[in-house]
């Protein structure tokens, strides 16, 4: 059951980053900029090459709704696995993102 419910946060947290990535592509965001998800938290809009408010704001939003499923599957799951799937999503995404392959 417990290995279920993990894999259930993994697709939430892969379809979170999927649509963030898409965003991300709009608003031509370098995910090489420092501090990149604070800064998007903080709304610093200088995160992107091109101006988006919609898109921006969306991608905002994606980050926002990841903090709290991160807390509680911190939680249930220990903060090790927690961090080695968001690294490995993460990873993914900025591989797909660099060799732009997001359509």
């Amino acid at each position: 059951m417990a290995e279920s419910h993990y894999r259930s946060f993994e697709h939430v947290v892969r379809s979170i980053a999927t649509e963030f990535s898409r965003f991300a592509a709009i608003c031509e965001v370098d995910f090489e900029v420092p501090n990149l998800f604070e800064r998007i938290i903080r709304n610093d809009k200088t995160v992107c090459a091109r101006s988006n408010a919609n898109a921006f704001r969306k991608m905002r939003e994606h980050v926002l709704a990841l903090m709290p499923l991160e807390h509680h599957a911190i939680e249930q799951y220990g903060a090790a696995s927690v961090r080695e799937t968001l690294d490995r999503v993460s990873g993914e995404l900025h591989s797909v993102m660099r060799n732009g392959l997001l359509s």
